[in-house]
């Protein structure tokens, strides 16, 4: 029996089909440019090539050749003493072959074996031009032997000497790098150092399941313009750059400085602004003074300490908020962490917008830098880092479900739970609490207080009576759903969204994690004078069990978050002061305790974005609803 080929066209549709279309795209198009460029490399050789320059040590190499004396080159006595006759003639043969160095030495030799003696009168003149002859030879050979092919003649070789440090080369190289066609070899590495960028960060968005199909046309439209923007720059360096710009062409640097320039678009397009600003300076002395000023004032941020450039910022929000708001509608949150949660990087302000639209597209930019004068009367600068990040919403439909503990009793942290008078969501049992002495069921008010929230928009509600059960699992997902606790107190203001339901028993919910095994280990309280960028956590839902991330800020602040039902908003909110993660939350999380390595408790997750959690710190809810730790 035939064995199926491996690559049908099932394999084909499933490579360019999905989030995967485009990164098969960009390594067929990889493929074709390796092929296009050693293609064009061995059909033009002789094109192949580069220019240099001598080393000091090969100068002085070559000036030692020159310098030496006849006698060690050629042996004068031995010359008159076997050369019977060297003509004029004899002599111009010498110099007239193309290849002196090997068929000179082989009319030497013939000459020397006839045992001819050099003629009375004329042996000093023909001696001094076969020693230049040798000389010249000895050099041409040692330019070969560091793969230099330009030669010198004996009748240049004395003016050569004099400006060995000046002049240029023609040298062996795979690669093109003389004359125009050093051009095309730019274009070439710059496209597919774009490729590789391409192909870098696709794959980094795919592996965190943060690829979004709509940045696409940023991919193809840089294949367009990044290598024309390196060329551009490879031409206008030296010019505009000035020498310690650190990146002017050289054989040595060209193929490395395109490939780089290639791959790295953002910063090719820095330097292309330096090239403007040479060509256009600013003409006002106040505006060139600023420039300067600016510069300075950036490097005094980055000397302060980390609580320094935290305060700096946390300043600035708090004079300028209000106008940030109103000059850029489209913010969705803030807060002061690292470029991209990375400890060696300054503080900066981090704002997360709806959508990270190209700059041509934007009326009003966001500024890169803010320069802002502190309470201590000190300028700083600052710089932003913007996200694209949707739109911070919760919701309440989950579609998958995991920690569902159909008939499971005593329930455990980390099980759906709902509303009995709600059927169509499900979220998130939080933690074991005690209030008022009771032991009461912690989660989010939009779980346990859907329908007054989602149908009447209510954000407060007590309730004593006892008529509001919560259940467990939730409606939506299990077929015998328990009622656990009675519906108590909660609300949502800009600091929590929080409620707590009395329990049927203290048997009814035990404080240990559903699957995942241990229990809370106190609380973690942040100090907010302190860095906790960077710092593992670690959530129990009902939808994505146990899940990991790190905290990028323990102080966001959220200008809208929505709260959705069947694709309707039914409420919008702002909050203060919540704990901003890298996204590792679903649908139904909602209410999942956040804890840190040592299982002590953060607080509980509420919403999340395109690509961000987030987190409403414990000591919060315990202020705001009056709870104590379990």
């Amino acid at each position: 029996m035939l064995r199926k080929p491996i690559f049908t066209l099932r394999y084909f549709k499933y490579l360019f089909s999905g989030k995967y279309s485009l990164v098969s795209f960009f390594l067929f198009l990889f493929t074709f440019l390796v092929i296009i460029y050693i293609s064009i490399h061995s059909s033009f050789p002789k094109h192949q090539g580069k220019i240099v320059v001598l080393e000091a040590s090969q100068i002085e190499f070559i000036k030692q050749i020159y310098d030496a004396e006849n006698d060690k080159l050629i042996n004068a006595d031995s010359l008159k003493n076997y050369y019977s006759v060297v003509t004029e003639s004899k002599i111009a043969e010498l110099e007239g072959l193309s290849d002196r160095t090997q068929k000179q030495d082989s009319i030497l030799d013939n000459l020397l074996l006839k045992g001819q003696s050099i003629v009375s009168g004329k042996s000093d003149s023909v001696l001094n031009k076969l020693v230049l002859l040798k000389k010249t030879g000895l050099i041409n050979e040692y330019l070969k032997s560091i793969d230099i092919t330009t030669q010198f003649k004996k009748t240049d070789l004395e003016a050569a000497m004099l400006g060995l440090s000046q002049r240029r080369f023609d040298a062996k190289s795979y690669f093109f790098l003389k004359n125009w066609w050093v051009l095309l070899e730019i274009l070439l590495f710059a496209l597919i150092g774009v490729v590789c960028n391409s192909l870098y960060f696709m794959s980094e968005f795919i592996r965190k399941e943060e690829f979004d199909p709509n940045e696409t046309v940023v991919y193809f439209v840089k294949l367009f313009y990044t290598p024309v923007v390196v060329l551009i720059i490879y031409l206008g360096a030296e010019q505009f750059l000035g020498q310690e710009s650190n990146v002017l062409p050289s054989p040595s640097n060209t193929i490395v400085l395109s490939f780089v320039l290639g791959f790295f678009s953002g910063r090719t397009i820095e330097l292309l602004n330096r090239i403007k600003d040479a060509l256009f300076p600013l003409k006002a002395n106040d505006e060139s003074k600023n420039k300067i000023g600016t510069k300075e004032a950036r490097l005094s941020f980055l000397k302060l300490n980390d609580q320094n450039q935290r305060r700096v910022i946390k300043e600035y929000l708090k004079a300028n908020q209000k106008k940030l708001l109103e000059d850029y509608p489209e913010i969705k949150g803030f807060s002061v962490s690292r470029r991209n949660n990375i400890k060696s990087e300054p503080f900066c302000l981090t704002i997360d917008i709806g959508e990270k639209l190209p700059e041509y597209s934007v009326k009003k930019m966001i500024p890169k830098q803010i320069s802002f004068t502190d309470s201590e009367g000190k300028l700083y600068v600052f710089e932003t880092d913007i996200n694209g990040v949707g739109q911070p919403s919760a919701s309440l439909v989950p579609d998958d479900k995991y920690f569902v503990g159909d008939g499971i009793m005593p329930k455990k942290i980390g099980l759906s739970c709902s509303r009995q008078d709600s059927t169509n969501d499900a979220g998130t049992i939080g933690l074991k609490v005690t209030r008022d002495g009771k032991p009461h069921l912690l989660s989010c008010y939009h779980v346990l207080c859907r329908p007054e929230l989602y149908n009447n928009e209510e954000l407060f509600l007590y309730e004593p009576s006892g008529k509001k059960k919560i259940v467990s699992p939730a409606n939506k997902d299990g077929d015998k759903p328990e009622p656990i606790a009675t519906f108590r107190y909660g609300f949502i203001n800009s600091s929590i969204d929080g409620a707590v339901a009395e329990l049927k028993s203290d048997d009814s919910l035990k404080n240990e994690f559903y699957k995942v095994g241990g229990k809370p280990n106190g609380v973690m309280y942040f100090n907010y004078e302190l860095d906790y960028s960077g710092e593992p956590i670690k959530l129990i839902g009902r939808t994505s069990k146990l899940s990991y991330s790190r905290i990028i800020s323990i102080d966001h602040y959220i200008t809208e978050f929505y709260y959705v039902s069947n694709g309707k908003i039914v409420h919008r909110q702002h909050f203060d002061s919540i704990i901003k993660a890298r996204k590792f939350s679903n649908k139904g999380d909602s209410g999942g305790v956040v804890l840190n390595e040592n299982n002590q408790i953060i607080g509980l997750l509420f919403g999340d974005d395109d690509m961000f959690s987030y987190i409403i710190p414990y000591n919060a809810l315990k202020v705001n609803l009056t709870i104590q730790e379990p």
